[in-house]
C-alpha cells in the first residue's frame, strides 16, 4: 500500500469528486484516478459509487476511511518525530495558548527559552483561550 493513494482517497472521499481532489493534491485528474484504482485493487474492493462527475463512498468505503485517517496521522506523527530526531531535538513542548499571548509577550518568551534550550522542539498551539487548560 502506498501512503499516496490514501492521501488520495481521503480528499476524494472528503471532497467527492476527482477533479476537486486533483486540485488540492496537484496531481491530474487520471493520476488520482489511478490512486484510486490501485487502492482497490490492493483492498480488492470497490470504495466509492460513481455517479457522473461525483464519487461517493460506498459501505466499504466509509468502513475504510477512519482506517485510512488514522494511517496517515500515525505516518505523519512518525515522520514528524524522525525530523525533529534528525535536527537534533530530544525533547518536545507544546503550548496552548491565546491568540493575544502569541502575538504579544510569547515571541520573546521563545526566543530567550530556544537560546538557553536549543535541542527542545516547541509546538505551538494558538486557541481560543476557553481551549486552555
Amino acid at each position: 500500500m502506498n501512503i499516496k493513494w490514501l492521501k488520495t482517497f481521503i480528499v476524494t472521499a472528503q471532497h467527492e469528486n476527482f477533479r476537486k481532489a486533483s486540485e488540492i493534491l496537484f496531481l491530474t485528474q487520471p493520476a488520482v484516478s489511478k490512486h484510486i484504482q490501485r487502492l482497490e485493487d490492493y483492498l480488492q474492493c470497490s470504495l466509492f459509487s460513481r455517479k457522473g462527475k461525483q464519487v461517493l463512498l460506498n459501505a466499504e468505503g466509509h468502513r475504510f476511511l477512519p482506517i485510512a485517517q488514522k494511517i496517515l496521522k500515525e505516518y505523519e506523527i512518525g515522520l514528524h518525530h524522525f525530523e525533529a530526531w534528525q535536527c537534533g531535538y530530544t525533547k518536545q513542548l507544546s503550548i496552548a495558548v491565546a491568540p493575544q499571548i502569541a502575538s504579544s509577550i510569547l515571541p520573546a518568551i521563545l526566543k530567550d527559552f530556544m537560546i538557553k534550550e536549543p535541542k527542545i522542539e516547541i509546538l505551538i498551539d494558538v486557541v481560543n483561550s476557553y481551549e486552555v487548560v
